[in-house]
């Protein structure tokens, strides 16, 4: 039944409901600590932190990634370790604690070299990309992010790449290069709506009438 309603956090997540992912998660964590599953447990801990995330609850996000962090640590369970960490930063970044971010990117990277993961690699490499915009550093960090769309279009991974689009086109508008975000909106509004990613899908299309405008 646990891993029912961590699936179910999981669907809920991907729908935008992300309360109700909080709460499903949380059943789930909560079964799996009863009964001793410690990686089924960490992944559910995760989801409830990705459902915080989500719903721009930043600092709850932030304390439990940093509890995975720790739990993940002490038991081994190094993939876990890698994406708790990735996603500490992300938090911190959104709280422009950009420092603090900076060293949790650091350390996460160091992590998924070791374990080979390109899938995580290059989700931590948008992230990145993503902090550099953040601080100042446009030029670097847009060349990041095309670079990072690109891979993870190549790798198939399409709702990421529609992700990390919004996030080049909130830069390319932030520095007042309007010119490719018509023809980029355009294209993840489709992948978001086909997806029900609802939200994405709006935050796009007010990108599209910024940039048109």
């Amino acid at each position: 039944l646990a891993i029912v309603w961590y699936v179910r956090a999981t669907v809920y997540w991907e729908l935008e409901r992300f309360e109700e992912a909080v709460a499903a998660a949380r059943f789930a964590a909560e079964t799996f600590y009863l009964y001793g599953d410690t990686t089924r447990y960490l992944s559910a801990l995760m989801a409830e932190g990705a459902g915080y995330y989500s719903a721009d609850r930043d600092n709850d996000a932030a304390a439990l990634f940093e509890r995975v962090v720790t739990l993940a640590r002490s038991g081994g369970e190094m993939g876990i370790l890698a994406r708790a960490l990735g996603n500490a930063g992300k938090c911190y970044a959104r709280l422009r604690a950009y420092d603090t971010a900076s060293n949790y990117y650091t350390d996460a990277m160091a992590v998924l070299d070791e374990l080979e993961l390109p899938t995580e690699s290059v989700r931590l490499s948008w992230a990145m990309a993503a902090l550099q915009v953040e601080r100042g550093a446009f030029e670097e960090g847009l060349a990041a992010l095309d670079q990072s769309r690109l891979r993870l279009i190549h790798l198939g991974m399409a709702n990421d790449a529609a992700l990390a689009t919004l996030d080049l086109v909130a830069a390319l508008l932030a520095v007042s290069r309007p010119d490719r975000v018509p023809a980029l909106c355009r294209e993840i509004s489709v992948t978001f709506s086909s997806e029900g990613m609802m939200r994405s899908a709006k935050k796009a299309l007010a990108y599209l009438s910024e940039a048109v405008a």
